[in-house]
């Protein structure tokens, strides 16, 4: 895991074995012969016919919906939709609106960002709460979640839901205000999780040590915070097993 710092490359070397990746099932391949039985398979076709005609009839509201929530998105056709990878949410919106984002096909990442954020609090909504995080789980291609900002209300139950998400590989969190070291004990547990940002954020060492449980992280953005440097150094001081490298 690397963990970047004030423009400091920290690269820590996990002494701990890492769970074994999950062995891919191997399918039967042998072609379907007179007397097997296929009904679920068109079961399966018929369900996937009827999700595709339902996305399909629910485009035209999804777009409504995000060139009311972005103003970028003002000359998007329905047609786009269907390439369509990201998503900024820069305007106001309700959290059952976000099951709208299931219907776009494309999608991988999901940023939800109030314009001038990073300046200073408070600001109303985009902001995510608890509840917009459980709701973002339901968006299985989900592969990047930027949901920072110095006025969003997540809280550590919020990462607790959100770690249901068995693909998610970028999660942004700076600024965050109301999360604490507790909340990284569930960001441990997401599956595929690869890359975290925590600038500007209260954790401490005790948050970075519970992502040492993680199999699957690689990198770290940490620091711009209160204590951060000193935080470092006392992870690195309880933790001398571990191989520190500094650019």
């Amino acid at each position: 895991m690397k963990i970047h710092s004030y423009g400091a490359l920290v690269s820590l070397a996990l002494l701990a074995a890492c769970a074994d990746p999950p062995v891919e099932p191997i399918g039967d391949d042998r072609p379907t012969g007179a007397g097997d039985v296929v009904d679920a398979d068109d079961e399966g076709s018929a369900a996937a016919e009827e999700l595709e005609a339902r996305r399909t009839r629910l485009l035209p509201a999804t777009l409504a919906w995000l060139q009311r929530v972005n103003q970028q998105y003002a000359e998007l056709s329905v047609d786009d939709l269907a390439t369509l990878e990201s998503v900024r949410i820069s305007g106001d919106y309700e959290t059952a609106e976000l099951d709208l984002l299931a219907h776009l096909p494309a999608l991988r990442e999901v940023i939800i960002w109030r314009d001038g954020e990073h300046r200073a609090p408070p600001h109303p909504r985009p902001a995510p709460t608890d509840e917009d995080l459980a709701a973002l789980v339901l968006i299985p291609r989900l592969r990047t979640l930027r949901i920072g900002g110095w006025s969003a209300p997540f809280t550590d139950a919020g990462l607790r839901s959100l770690s249901a998400h068995e693909g998610l590989g970028g999660l942004w969190l700076a600024q965050a205000q109301a999360i604490t070291d507790e909340g990284l004990r569930h960001v441990a547990t997401m599956p595929a999780l690869l890359t975290l940002n925590i600038h500007y954020t209260k954790i401490t060492d005790v948050g970075l040590a519970h992502l040492l449980e993680s199999s699957s992280l690689e990198s770290v953005d940490f620091g711009w915070a209160a204590d951060s440097k000193a935080a470092l150094r006392r992870f690195v001081a309880a933790h001398p097993e571990q191989t520190l490298i500094a650019d």
